[in-house]
């Protein structure tokens, strides 16, 4: 991968998202109004454009964990490796699952 695909991946949420989603599962992002609403969101988090704490409420199964959990903990640490993330959840299990999936995915060579 070269610097300008780095570049262009680390600019748009959503792009991210496509990129880690073929390189973890080997398959093309589906789009859809309620993930581009989430990367819109996410975006905006991370960059601090979001004033106000945000409640997402959809069903299991929606990719939740995947674009926030991992997702945005990844993508902010793309953008300034000094940021600091919190992965939390209801059950440690689950969380250190989540932590370990980040620490991978941090490790991968498109990453750096």
């Amino acid at each position: 991968m070269d610097v300008l695909d780095k570049f262009l991946i680390k600019s748009d949420y959503h792009l991210y998202t496509r990129w880690r989603f073929f390189k973890a599962f080997n398959f093309t992002f589906k789009r859809n109004w309620h993930f581009s609403v989430l990367c819109t969101k996410i975006e905006e988090i991370v960059l601090h454009e979001q004033k106000k704490n945000i409640v997402i409420n959809i069903p299991p199964g929606y990719a939740k964990s995947e674009l926030i959990s991992i997702g945005l903990t990844t993508y902010a640490m793309a953008l300034d490796s000094s940021n600091k993330c919190i992965v939390s959840s209801y059950g440690i299990e689950i969380a250190e699952t989540f932590t370990a999936q980040v620490k991978d995915i941090l490790n991968e060579e498109w990453h750096q």
